[in-house]
């Protein structure tokens, strides 16, 4: 799979909206989305520099 970090965001974001909802009134709510966006984002850097080290390898 070829890392890409938009579409890792995008399906991340998609898997989680129905659950949480985008525009919950509740100040958990919000407050779990957020850091549900920060955690898809950390996850789809890992991905991207997991697959750069991983061609790097195969190069030397």
């Amino acid at each position: 799979m070829k890392a890409n970090k938009k579409e890792i965001k995008a399906k991340l974001k998609e898997a989680i909206e129905p659950i949480i909802g985008e525009n919950s009134s509740k100040e958990l709510d919000k407050m779990v989305l957020k850091s549900t966006k920060k955690l898809g984002d950390l996850i789809a850097d890992f991905m991207v520099k997991s697959e750069k080290k991983m061609k790097k390898a195969k190069a030397n």
